[in-house]
Parts: structure tokens; sequence; C-alpha cells
């Protein structure tokens, strides 16, 4: 089983590729942004948003062992709202990964987290437009 050392490494990347990401859709027209691409979510703006509401949803699911209701695309509108967003998941983030310690609560958590994934991939609640 990974250490927290590994999770912290992963979640680094996850966060320097996003943010590198997210400077590259910043050279963007917001024309090009916004253009519905045919695939997956539709925009630019959407797939990040997507991304940005899983990452979310994920964190919620291990810190309470609940399913959080669905989030809006709305919250969102524009890249400077998504790079705010993504600002502050990823502090949220590291203070769950530095809390550290395993406990049962914790573990349940993780089977639960486990669940909403697999309910993610077929419910539509975060991908509807």
């Amino acid at each position: 089983m990974a250490d927290k050392a590994h999770f912290a490494t992963l979640f680094d990347y996850h966060w320097h590729t996003t943010r590198h990401l997210l400077e590259c859709a910043a050279k963007l027209d917001a024309a090009d942004y916004t253009a519905d691409s045919g695939y997956s979510h539709g925009s630019i703006h959407r797939t990040f948003t997507h991304v940005l509401l899983v990452d979310r949803g994920f964190r919620l699911a291990l810190e309470t062992g609940k399913q959080p209701a669905p989030l809006s695309f709305d919250e969102y509108p524009d890249l400077a709202a998504l790079q705010r967003g993504y600002s502050d998941e990823q502090a949220d983030w590291q203070t769950l990964l530095r809390a550290g310690t395993t406990t049962t609560s914790q573990a349940t958590s993780r089977s639960r987290a486990g669940a909403v994934a697999v309910r993610h991939s077929s419910c539509g609640a975060c991908c509807s437009t």
C-alpha cells in the first residue's frame, strides 16, 4: 500500500500539471476556450470545471465519509474563477494529506469514496448541462 509521501508526490504532480494547463488555456482567445469541441464535457472550460468538481467531490467524501451533493458548473463562470477554485482546492487537499493518520473513519471514507467513483462514472450529476 502506498504511503503518505507517495500520495503527496502524486498530488504535487496533479497540481503542477493542472497549473501548467491553466496557464496554456489563458493564452487562448475566449472563443476557443469556450467552444464546444464535441468531446466529453464540451469546451475546455467545462472540462477543467469537471475535473475541479471531481477533485472537490473526492476530497469531501474522504473528509466526511459521505457523497457530497452535486456541485454546479455555474460556480466557476470563467478561467479566473477556475484558477481561484484550483488554488483553494489544492490548499484543502494539502491540509487533508498533512492530517496524516488513518482512522477507522478515514478508512470507511476511502471505501465510500471508491463507491462515489463508481457511481460518478454513470451518474451524470456533475456532467449535466
